[in-house]
């Protein structure tokens, strides 16, 4: 191969026959990756509000056939104020209602969740948590007077307030969720951590949508546990017909998972070290490997991993995990996304800085059956922590996929000078899938191989951005693109993904071995056109003089 050459200002995806013409614009060097346009984006109100600090889809509150959605705001940056929960339209984003803290560091908003039909009076209800102390890992001396409320999705009026204790700093509201109707009398129930309860022991309480009052308490084990720090319905575990309950006590790094009929104790998790991280966040996997018991999905954020063990026999069943700063910091349970018949996991990773550029997070939609990347989301402009919040919207385009929401707590709005507000954005489930990793770069070597990415927007006129990284510093890489996807052995034991090869262009890979350009898809390139990339880098050291990246294929929507 020949010298390193610089950047070539080139057209992408110059595919004629297929395109019926070039790109709309020619690629340079240098910038960076930018997400399909959400859905839906809301902002705070006020510098420091932290909106998308904790958000779910709620489900159809309004009756109008469209899963809502709500974001909180608990305004820890922002001095005398309380916090707030808005609750929002998923047709059309219009505010379906506001509430706010009843006092000055309430932290209102800082968990919220779905409640289910809580009133039984047809309508989605939601529920949020006021913990005043933060979250269960906060540095900030706790307050006495923590609650939760129970809000009425129809009206938005409370319908139960819910209080913590009065003289102890418990931390109640720290964590929150819908259960489903667990006694029998067709109320949606719930379930509320106070992890800080007795010196740090943590404590959580079963309520009735129906009085609001105490079905079941459950206490930790010792200070420290911070029992409560997460809770979740978990489906039904044991197969009895009723949904139960689990708990993350993430200062020890356990999660128990107890019967919703009765309360028993029926399983309980152990983390790999006190450190991990491990129950920091929980979610009904449902039942991922078909055994007729619902599973349980944990994350392990020390580790970068999400662990998905199973409702049966308490083994692991599957363990997604990445390289990637603070992965698994927040996630959700999907559904199906790309067709396989295997729900699928959205991960945040909110101080991610390698692919954005910004370190601006980002969240990874992965394959539940494969633990590939079906797709990733990075803010543009820079959103601070961008994935420290994710969530399942509900379906709201009757695409048989939901819509996956996430919080950004520091995206800034487009005031000037910039204030912090934070974000929640929506974006579509049909993203899933449209931009696939496949095969192996060298599999048949010992060797590390260079890495393609792909990141943006798969729609016509949609920006994106291919990126080269740990390619061989002060050398070059050729990125060839095709239309199909193929399988040829080379004589150095790397594989030629794409064929035919349509199109190249040359990329310069600097010190660091990384380069990047960006440029948009053709306006007239028509849905479900496919378009397969992979890079060829000079490598002296390597056999043949050469190393291969992986392959990507891009199926425009």
């Amino acid at each position: 191969m020949s010298q390193a050459r610089p950047v070539s200002r080139c057209a992408l995806f110059l595919l004629p026959a297929l395109l019926a013409g070039a790109l709309t614009g020619a690629f340079t060097g240098g910038a960076s990756a930018q997400s399909p346009p959400p859905q839906q984006l809301h902002l705070g109100l006020h510098d420091g509000d932290a909106l998308g600090r904790a958000l779910d889809g709620v489900g159809d509150c309004n009756g109008d056939g469209v899963p809502d959605l709500a974001a909180g705001a608990p305004q820890a940056g922002v001095a005398g104020k309380a916090g707030y929960v808005r609750l929002l339209s998923g047709k059309d984003g219009a505010p379906l209602a506001q509430l706010t803290g009843s006092a000055a560091g309430d932290l209102y908003g800082a968990a919220v969740a779905g409640a289910g039909d809580a009133d039984a009076d047809g309508h989605a209800d939601l529920i949020a948590g006021a913990p005043r102390s933060g979250d269960a890992a906060s540095a900030t001396p706790a307050t006495p007077g923590a609650y939760a409320e129970l809000i009425s999705g129809a009206t938005g009026a409370v319908l139960f307030h819910l209080p913590g204790s009065a003289v102890e700093a418990d931390g109640f509201g720290a964590a929150v969720d819908g259960l489903g109707d667990i006694t029998g009398d067709g109320h949606a129930d719930l379930v509320i951590g106070a992890p800080l309860a007795a010196g740090g022991t943590g404590r959580v309480v079963l309520v009735s949508g129906e009085s609001g009052g105490t079905l079941l308490e459950r206490l930790g084990d010792k200070p420290g546990d911070l029992f409560g720090s997460a809770v979740s319905a978990a489906g039904d575990s044991n197969a009895d017909g009723t949904p139960d309950v689990a708990v993350g006590a993430v200062g020890t790094a356990y999660v128990r998972l107890f019967s919703g009929k009765d309360g028993a104790l029926l399983r309980e998790y152990h983390g790999p070290s006190e450190d991990s991280g491990f129950g920091h966040d929980l979610h009904d996997a449902g039942d991922l490997d078909g055994d007729g018991f619902d599973d349980l999905a944990i994350a392990v954020p020390g580790f970068k991993r999400v662990d998905v063990m199973s409702g049966k026999t308490g083994l692991l069943l599957r363990r997604y995990e990445r390289e990637l700063e603070s992965f698994a910091s927040a996630f959700d349970v999907l559904g199906d996304m790309d067709g396989d018949g295997t729900t699928d996991f959205a991960i945040g990773a909110p101080l991610e800085t390698l692919a954005s550029g910004y370190g601006g997070g980002a969240t990874y939609l992965i394959s539940g059956a494969t633990g590939i990347t079906l797709f990733k989301l990075f803010p543009e402009p820079a959103g601070a922590q961008f994935g420290a919040a994710v969530a399942r919207a509900g379906d709201a385009d009757g695409d048989g996929r939901s819509e996956i929401l996430v919080g950004a707590p520091l995206s800034a709005n487009g005031s000037a000078p910039p204030a912090a507000v934070g974000a929640a954005a929506r974006f579509a489930g049909e993203l899933a899938g449209s931009i696939l990793p496949y095969g192996l770069g060298c599999p048949n070597l010992f060797t590390d191989t260079p890495r393609l990415d792909l990141l943006g927007d798969p729609h016509p006129d949609g920006k994106l951005t291919i990126t080269l990284s740990s390619g061989p510093a002060e050398s070059f890489g050729i990125v060839f693109l095709g239309n199909t996807q193929s399988e040829l052995g080379l004589a150095n034991g790397c594989v030629l993904w794409v064929q035919p090869l349509l199109a190249s262009f040359e990329l310069a890979l600097p010190e660091s071995g990384e380069a990047s350009v960006t440029g948009r898809l053709p306006t007239s390139a028509p849905p479900g056109l496919v378009i397969t990339l992979q890079a060829f880098c000079a490598d002296e050291f390597g056999e043949g003089g050469f190393t291969t990246t992986a392959a990507i294929k891009l199926t425009v929507l």
